[in-house]
């Protein structure tokens, strides 16, 4: 995983910078595990799914993978650039 991935689970949240994104709210949608992503600067809230890319504060957020840990919770990873 590269410096600009993280992983986050279900209820935490990530920082790149000034850029805060949490996770939450993780269930399946058409066969497919989703999660709602929350993200600072402006605030917003995004239901996303694997391969989307999100716009945000002049930055591109790509969903990698959406799963569920060892533990039952939702594990999102993104990768943020530029």
């Amino acid at each position: 995983m590269s410096q600009n991935e993280r992983s986050i689970v279900e209820g935490g949240q990530a920082m790149f910078g000034d850029l805060h994104v949490g996770a939450g709210n993780f269930w399946e949608e058409g066969g497919q595990l989703t999660c709602q992503l929350s993200l600072s600067g402006p605030f917003r809230n995004e239901r996303v799914k694997p391969g989307q890319v999100l716009d945000q504060a002049g930055r591109k957020i790509e969903v990698l993978r959406i799963e569920k840990g060892g533990n039952g919770k939702g594990v999102v990873t993104v990768k943020v650039t530029p």
